[in-house]
């Protein structure tokens, strides 16, 4: 019984890492949720007087990761498999130097015990910037920053429902 109880665990893990890996990330450069879609892996805006210009990075792509024995990307700095990346990245550039954009990820399984922040990486850690879950009813939660600048950003989850 206890072998299939394992399987059972080790089996939803794995497909929540494989749902998890499959996400939308917007940018734009005002402070509402009324974002864009950029599914174009380059992007580029000049709304409301911020010019800037996007483009969607893979979590191995993205600098600061190492991939497990398993092969999953993962961020560096936090304890081996404990936290994974949410989906995409994305890389900001182009922005005034006090200026900033919002930045959203797609986040679909925040309601089912997964939490997480958006991060950006610093050069040499990913740190984490003010992250406010958005969880309208008529959609799919995303996880916003509206103090994005020139970088990259990428939401950072983890499991903390019961195992």
């Amino acid at each position: 019984m206890k072998k299939i109880t394992r399987f059972s665990i080790t089996a939803l893990i794995v497909l929540c890492f494989v749902l998890v890996s499959f996400s939308t990330v917007f940018a734009t450069p005002g402070i509402t949720h009324q974002n864009k879609d950029w599914s174009d892996p380059v992007a580029s805006s000049s709304d409301k007087g911020v010019s800037f210009t996007s483009v969607v990075v893979s979590p191995w792509q993205l600098p600061g990761t190492t991939t497990l024995s398993s092969g999953v990307a993962v961020p560096v700095g936090f304890p081996k498999g404990e936290l994974q990346f949410g989906g995409k990245g994305i890389q900001i550039s182009g922005i005034a130097e006090h200026k900033s954009i919002q930045v959203c990820f797609d986040f679909p399984t925040y309601n089912n015990s997964w939490k997480g922040k958006i991060y950006e990486w610093n050069g040499i850690k990913w740190v984490p910037v003010t992250t406010t879950i958005l969880a309208p009813a008529e959609s799919n939660p995303s996880a916003c920053t509206s103090s994005a600048k020139n970088g990259f950003y990428a939401l950072i989850i983890g499991y903390f429902g019961s195992v």
